[in-house]
């Protein structure tokens, strides 16, 4: 258990720092997509635009785009860092490891649907395209994102005998 905890601790630690260099990221991205010059490109995956004929609906949609990724990526991260501190608090099946721990699965289905709106607000940059846009779903973001979920009700169920075993003796 106290290998556990001092992983736990280093796990933790290096989520926080994610966390906040993405922040960074996201705002630095943000800053970019408004403030970039005409020959400037803004690549999503295997797509590249060109902001030169950007006007300022397509800096809007690139702009939500950047804003939907990111806020997916940090809901994920918060709880993963979130659970890795119970985990160094010696916590492993508590109600709120639970609840972090569905919220992991959520991320994923999360994923997937902020793919799915990504590739229609990216319909919208056809025009300013560099090539030929070509998109790819990731539909194993569901199952897994699912089977996470499943497994945090198995947990939850474990908790709640554990519970019900520590009430009886």
């Amino acid at each position: 258990m106290k290998n556990l905890k001092r992983y736990s601790k280093y796990v933790r630690m290096i989520g926080q720092i994610a966390f906040w260099l993405l922040i960074i990221i996201f705002v630095t991205a943000e800053i970019l997509v408004w403030v970039s010059p005409a020959n400037s490109k803004f690549k999503v995956d295997d797509n590249e635009f060109i902001l030169g004929k950007a006007i300022i609906r397509h800096r809007l949609i690139m702009s939500l785009i950047v804003v939907i990724v990111f806020a997916v990526i940090e809901y994920g991260i918060y709880h993963f860092y979130r659970l890795f501190y119970f985990y160094e608090k010696g916590e492993i099946f508590g109600k709120e490891n639970v609840k972090h721990f569905k919220a992991l699965g959520l991320t994923f289905i999360y994923w997937f649907i902020a793919q799915i709106i990504t590739l229609l607000m990216m319909t919208q940059l056809s025009d300013i395209a560099k090539n030929t846009m070509d998109f790819d779903l990731e539909f194993s973001t569901i199952i897994i994102g699912i089977a996470i979920i499943l497994i945090a009700r198995v947990m939850d169920e474990g908790r709640k005998l554990q519970e019900e075993q520590e009430l009886t003796v």
